[in-house]
């Protein structure tokens, strides 16, 4: 039987290197992949043709993309209490700040649709030590960015 859903996962849970993923997901039956960091970058920081050469390896594997891992809204919004040490920050290739964050979503969408994935999935905001201070900038942010995907028929996924 078919899943209604399509199995899938983050290639570099898998493998750095995306064939082996790919080859190692296929065999447990998996048909679709998440991407977040390929060629040893973060999705949204590579070059066109870079991601031209992922897309045509994803094609002759017969693999899916459901889902761009965005590094959107992983940072400290402008004004925010203290981080919360206790939690470990980025490990997944995203350099980027606030101010970036209109381009990046920029580039988030265009890659999306370049795939044919339905969802970008973005952050909260790094943790704070006061988190309810954030709330509104959170709940601004995400109903922004959720306004941009829908009208390309995509859709922002948050990571919790």
């Amino acid at each position: 039987m078919e899943p209604k859903i399509p199995i899938a996962a983050i290639t570099d849970e898998f493998s750095p290197d995306l064939e082996t993923a790919l080859g190692a997901m296929a065999e447990i039956g998996m048909k679709a992949a998440e991407l977040r960091v390929v060629l040893g970058k973060n999705i949204l920081d590579l070059s066109d043709e870079e991601l031209m050469k992922i897309k045509r390896i994803l094609e002759i594997r017969g693999f899916q993309v459901i889902s761009i891992a965005s590094p959107l809204l992983k940072c400290a919004p402008p004004g925010s209490p203290l981080l919360d040490e206790r939690f470990q920050h980025d490990i997944f290739g995203s350099k980027h700040i606030f101010e970036d964050q209109c381009e990046l979503a920029d580039r988030a969408l265009d890659i999306a649709r370049r795939f044919n994935a339905k969802i970008v999935r973005v952050f909260s905001y790094w943790r704070t030590v006061e988190p309810e201070k954030c709330f509104e900038g959170v709940i601004s942010a995400l109903a922004e960015l959720s306004e941009r995907a829908s009208k390309q028929d995509l859709i922002i996924g948050l990571e919790n």
